[in-house]
Formats: C-alpha cells, sequence, structure tokens
C-alpha cells in the first residue's frame, strides 16, 4: 500500500522524511526509486542506498544530488558510459580517469585536465584520432601523440616547433605546408623523401645552401623564380655537382670552367660554353665540336675552334676511321645516318680523308633499293 501512495502522494516525504524510516519503508522507498528514478529530487536527505538505486536506473539524477559520496559517483560515471562525470563539481583525478577510461571522449566534460589524462585519452582513441577536439587547450605533449598518428597539422593553430617536427616525421610532404621551416624540419621531412626541399615554398637562401649540402643536386632551380642570382649558392651548387651548371641559367665563364675542371662530362650540361670551355672540351674530345654545330652549320663557332677541331681530328684519325667502319659493319642500318652525320661534322672543319668518301659511299650502296628478281614463266 506505501508503494502506491509514493507515486499518488509524494508529499510524504516530500522535503522532510520520516525521522526514523524502517527498514522496510527505506527498502520500498529504494524499490520506488529503481521504477521512477526522478523521485530522487524530492528527497531532502536520501539514504546510499537511494542514491544509488537513483543513479543506477537514470545516471542523470546525479545532478539532483547534494553532495554524493565517492560510491555514487562512480556508479553514476559507469551506469553512463563516463557522462555523469559533468556533474560532479571539482571531481578527483581518479574520477576524471574512469570517466575517460569508460568513454575517451568523456575528457570533453573535463576542466583543465591534467596530461596525464590528456595522454590516456589519445592514446585510447585508436580508430578515430579525433579525441584532440575534444580537449580544450589541449597540451603539446598530448598534441605530439596525436599528430605522430595522423591528426592534421592544418587544425593546430600556432603549432610549436615540436609540434611540426613530429607532423613531418608522420607525414613529409606536409613540408610544403610549412611556411619558412627551420634546419631541423626540413632535414627531417628530407630524410625520408629526397623531393622534400622542391616542395617549401618560397625557400630561403639558407634553406637552399641546407638542401645542396643535404644532398640535393637539384636544389639550385629551388630559388622563387626571378630572385636575383646568388653567386655564393651557384659557386656551391656547382662545387658539390658539376653537372648542375645546366641548370644555371647563363653561368659566368669561371663558374663554367669550375664545372668542367671538377668533372670534363658536365661540359656537355653548359648551353653556351664559352670559347674557352669549347676549346678545352675539344682538345679533349674531337666529337664535342658536333655539340656546336647548329643545323649542320658552323657560322656560330669561333675560327679558333673550328681550327682546334680539325686539328683534334687529325691527330686522332686512324682511332676515328675505326670507329666509323665498326658502325658501317652493324647489322643496324640505322647506324648508317649517325655515320653519314659524324662524318658531315668532320667535314664542316674542312677535312676531306679519302677513307670517309669510301665509307659515305659504302653506305649509299647499302641503302640503295634493290631490285626485284624477276620471276621465271611456267
Amino acid at each position: 500500500m506505501l508503494l502506491i501512495n509514493l507515486f499518488e502522494a509524494r508529499r510524504s516525504f516530500d522535503v522532510v522524511p520520516q525521522e526514523n524510516p524502517g527498514k522496510s519503508t527505506n527498502n520500498e522507498i529504494v524499490q520506488a526509486i529503481e521504477e521512477n528514478p526522478d523521485l530522487i529530487k524530492d528527497i531532502a536527505n536520501p539514504t546510499l542506498a537511494m542514491m544509488t538505486a537513483a543513479v543506477e536506473s537514470d545516471p542523470d539524477m546525479l545532478q539532483w544530488i547534494k553532495n554524493p559520496p565517492l560510491s555514487v559517483q562512480k556508479a553514476a560515471i559507469r551506469n553512463s558510459w563516463g557522462e555523469a562525470i559533468r556533474f560532479i563539481e571539482n571531481p578527483s583525478e581518479a574520477l576524471e580517469l574512469l570517466a575517460v577510461k569508460t568513454y575517451p571522449s568523456n575528457i570533453k566534460y573535463i576542466k583543465n585536465p591534467s596530461v596525464k589524462l590528456q595522454l590516456y585519452a589519445v592514446k585510447s582513441d585508436s580508430i578515430h584520432n579525433n579525441i584532440l577536439d575534444d580537449i580544450q587547450n589541449p597540451c603539446e605533449e598530448a598534441i605530439i601523440y596525436a599528430v605522430r598518428r595522423g591528426y592534421p597539422l592544418k587544425k593546430i593553430k600556432n603549432p610549436t616547433e615540436a609540434i611540426t617536427l613530429a607532423a613531418v616525421q608522420y607525414d613529409p610532404n606536409l613540408i610544403k605546408y610549412i611556411e619558412d621551416p627551420s634546419d631541423e624540419i626540413a632535414l627531417a621531412s628530407f630524410k625520408q623523401i629526397r623531393t622534400a626541399f622542391s616542395y617549401i615554398n618560397n625557400p630561403s637562401d639558407h634553406i637552399i645552401e641546407l638542401a645542396l649540402r643535404s644532398g640535393d643536386s637539384q636544389a639550385i632551380t629551388y630559388r622563387p623564380i626571378g630572385a636575383k642570382p646568388n653567386p655564393k649558392l651557384e659557386r656551391l651548387s656547382v662545387e658539390l655537382y658539376p653537372s648542375s651548371i645546366g641548370l644555371i641559367r647563363d653561368p659566368s665563364p669561371e663558374l663554367q670552367k669550375l664545372a668542367v675542371n671538377k668533372n670534363f662530362e658536365s661540359i656537355y650540361n653548359i648551353s653556351s660554353p664559352t670559347e674557352e670551355i669549347q676549346l678545352l672540351g675539344i682538345k679533349k674530345d674531337p666529337w664535342y665540336f658536333s655539340r656546336l654545330v647548329t643545323n649542320g652549320s658552323i657560322y656560330n663557332i669561333p675560327e679558333e675552334v673550328v681550327k682546334a677541331a680539325k686539328d683534334s681530328f687529325n691527330r686522332k684519325k686512324r682511332s676515328i676511321i675505326r670507329g666509323l667502319l665498326a658502325d658501317l659493319k652493324s647489322s643496324d642500318k640505322s647506324e648508317y645516318n649517325l655515320v653519314l652525320k659524324n662524318i658531315n661534322t668532320i667535314r664542316l672543319t674542312g677535312i676531306e680523308w679519302p677513307e670517309l668518301t669510301v665509307i659515305e659511299n659504302s653506305i649509299k650502296h647499302e641503302l640503295k633499293p634493290k631490285p626485284r628478281k624477276k620471276r621465271l614463266p611456267r
């Protein structure tokens, strides 16, 4: 009968309950609260059993209980997937940890969570990696842990050097979104992808130098378009990578000479060699002369260079003829055009060796269409 009265007439224990209710009466009240947890709102001094019954039936009832004991707070947290932590004023770190362990995103209900708690929440979020969004003013340690697992760097306002470094270590391509990266960050990216320096927008000359010294032979090309030439960087590039002379616009005579002295093969990367460089090339390799010839003409080649080429060809006549004959004996007839081109190059110097005519005629004979054999009548 009392159970029915509880629902119909709350006033019997609305504000001031019976001073010494009997055990059976308390049990009946607990049963009533289990069925209708809202009843806890009208009980001025509920017992532990009543409070427990209320939060186990509806954890949100915790907000209506004044000074709930620790066991009730824990019960509310366990039965609400941790969300009841928002109803606890100044919760202990143990309660905060219980809430976050129950469900990591509950950290959003905690003011000024400790570093330990933030790290626990971030580490527990192994699937979505977005718990950082639920933390107000996350600490650097938590951010670093998150970005190392792929949390977007662009979502972090004013990232520190350590945070940016962690992000680049996770994804070196992020270097392209970092303005004026430090040496450490640039190198961290470069260690993972060799083209990292090329991704840096408007790199400073210091970064270009760092890239060159780190092993990037293309670094001289990363300078902003229209930037004033930097002779110091150009020289460093050629000293480290002689072939990079071909990447430098209008290299000085001194720079060309440096490249060739460092590595003769770099001479083939110079688009507009000086006369001195041309003479150096021809002296070592007469066929270098062919690179100076434009559309079968020598009109733009200095007389001294043409004379030097002629002398160089004459000095190496025997080996040159031997090479042409070897190409002539090749079963691949596509080599014939190259032989004819080489013969023309030699003649441009004024040379007229009889052997050249013989080889030329042999090629023309080989290339001449063969007459078809007539079929005999049956």
